[in-house]
């Protein structure tokens, strides 16, 4: 039997139910996120789905993928601010914490020479005209292919 929306009592029935869902939805959030380990999985998550960075790409299939990520990425970063805001705040400075404990172990000695030659990242980049790969550490660059 199809569901009739103009009946009053279905919709409030179905109002209902989805007032009951959004709480549960709502007690399971602040539940994953009143532990260290919850407020780190979601952080991972939310990383992982580009809501804190860029989801540009060349190929547009991998674009669309990405904001298809982002979509649902921001829509637990809703759910994670509007449910549970100081564990959010809490989250970030424990996400800062473990992002600069894991820069301090990969920088040992505290000179800051791992970043590779000269002491500088390196930056690839594809040229579009010439589709060449592009290698720059100093102020010029140079090109293999």
């Amino acid at each position: 039997m199809p569901l009739d929306l103009t009946d009053p009592k279905t919709v409030k029935e179905l109002e209902k139910l989805s007032k009951a869902t959004a709480g549960m939805d709502a007690a399971t959030i602040a539940h994953i996120m009143s532990t260290q380990s919850g407020r780190a999985y979601i952080w991972r998550k939310l990383d992982d789905c580009h809501v804190f960075g860029s989801i540009i790409n060349d190929n547009p299939l991998r674009l669309a993928f990405n904001e298809g990520k982002r979509n649902a990425g921001l829509a637990m970063f809703d759910e994670v601010t509007r449910h549970c805001l100081d564990d959010f705040v809490l989250m970030m400075r424990e996400a800062n914490e473990r992002r600069a404990a894991n820069e301090r172990s990969l920088d040992k000695d505290g000179d800051r020479d791992d970043q590779g030659p000269d002491e500088r990242q390196l930056d690839f980049y594809r040229d579009i005209d010439t589709g060449k790969i592009a290698v720059e550490w100093e102020p010029g660059a140079s090109e293999a292919e």
